[in-house]
């Protein structure tokens, strides 16, 4: 990049110094043998024209230009946040972790995974949007094991809405293909690279949404997870978050004399209360952390189906969720990158039993971005909408 803009520079020079040769050897080419008062307006004429492009140079050089960005951001919040709101932002995720889920029912427990831990995820960000796609990748190690797992897809859509204060995600993730992680616990013949027990038919849907407020206005969750802006000095903030889920399990294998079939239908709504704070050095690097402890409730409708009839029951129950992050990155003006690490617990005993639903998992992330300066539409419409500014 820095070769091509000297490249660039070199070659508007030259340019520039051919066109000011040009105009002089014009202007005194005429003078041969004209009078001094004409001779005299061609030297106003050749001052005029220098002044008017040396003018005229410094503004497409200092940021009067539609594809030239100024080279920093909009310092705010008391100097602790940069604000890149002239750039698009593009992060690319890779996070080792979907959706799984384990039965405690003493002594048997049952963990069904999906084949397919890696996910690949983009992100278009811009001031306080987000868009986001996700998918399975098969090209990658571990998600392309069919012949032993099974066969998993999966899919995902996100966007979000990132405010000085107030935080609002909202999802929709579907999944198809699992199998019995622990399937030596229910057949002793079963060997280390034999095929596991499978549900190619077992599909999840999930309808996910986050809000959070951000009491502290000097730290900034959009230099953590979207790269919208820059924290430049360490703070911290308690930030609270309500989290509400509406996820659909469903085994659509065709029931028979021997084996039943069930659909769940759950929706999950859970307070939670946590702290994070962020350490920046030398207004590039950073280490954040943070925890937060929640407490909800389930409410399920589980429909079993057998060959010739079909059972409903509902059931309520209270959730207790708790969750560890830490954060390494690098968020400089245009490329930002950053690794993450989440540890989470989210479970409940059945009412009327003495099953335990858990669901406990640590989970890495790895995102590269890059920002580019917005298009002038694009700006100039965001812009113009009072309530966004």
């Amino acid at each position: 990049m820095k070769f091509l803009k000297i490249v660039w520079v070199i070659g508007f020079f030259f340019s520039i110094s051919g066109i000011l040769l040009a105009q002089d050897q014009d202007l005194n080419t005429k003078g041969i043998g004209g009078d001094k008062d004409n001779a005299k307006d061609r030297i106003i004429r050749k001052s005029a024209f220098e002044k008017n492009f040396i003018s005229n140079t410094e503004d497409y050089l200092f940021a009067k230009s539609d594809t030239s960005p100024v080279p920093i951001g909009i310092i705010i919040q008391d100097g602790f946040i940069e604000n890149m709101s002239n750039y698009l932002a593009f992060r690319l995720s890779f996070v080792n972790d979907n959706e799984r889920f384990s039965i405690d029912s003493d002594p048997t427990i049952t963990k069904i995974y999906p084949n397919g831990n890696s996910v690949l995820k983009l992100n278009l960000n811009y001031r306080f949007l987000s868009i986001g796609f996700s998918f399975i990748p098969k090209f990658i190690s571990g998600n392309d094991d069919n012949l032993v797992k099974g066969k998993t897809t999966g899919l995902g859509f996100s966007t979000g809405f990132n405010f000085t204060h107030w935080v609002q995600d909202l999802s929709y993730t579907r999944t198809t293909g699992y199998y019995l992680d622990n399937t030596a616990d229910f057949d002793p013949n079963w060997n280390e690279g034999d095929p596991y027990i499978q549900f190619p038919n077992l599909h999840y849907r999930s309808f996910q949404g986050i809000t959070g407020y951000n009491f502290n206005q000097h730290f900034s969750t959009k230099a953590l997870f979207t790269g919208t802006e820059r924290q430049l000095k360490s703070a911290g903030t308690f930030l609270p978050t309500l989290l509400y889920r509406y996820y659909i399990m469903d085994n659509r294998e065709t029931p028979s004399p021997t084996i039943s079939t069930q659909k769940s239908k759950n929706f999950e709504i859970i307070a939670n209360a946590g702290y994070y704070y962020t350490y920046v050095l030398n207004k590039q690097f950073y280490i954040s952390a943070g925890a937060s402890l929640g407490y909800g409730i389930l409410f399920s409708k589980v429909t079993t189906r057998y060959i010739d009839e079909q059972i409903e029951s509902k059931q309520n129950n209270g959730v207790f969720k708790w969750d560890g992050r830490g954060a390494i990155g690098y968020n400089g003006e245009r490329f930002f990158s950053g690794f993450f690490v989440t540890a989470e617990n989210r479970q409940f005993k059945q009412q009327n039993t003495s099953v335990i639903n858990a669901d406990w998992r640590v989970y890495t992330q790895v995102h590269v971005g890059y920002r580019l300066f917005a298009p002038k539409k694009l700006r100039k419409t965001v812009d113009a909408i009072p309530i966004l500014n």
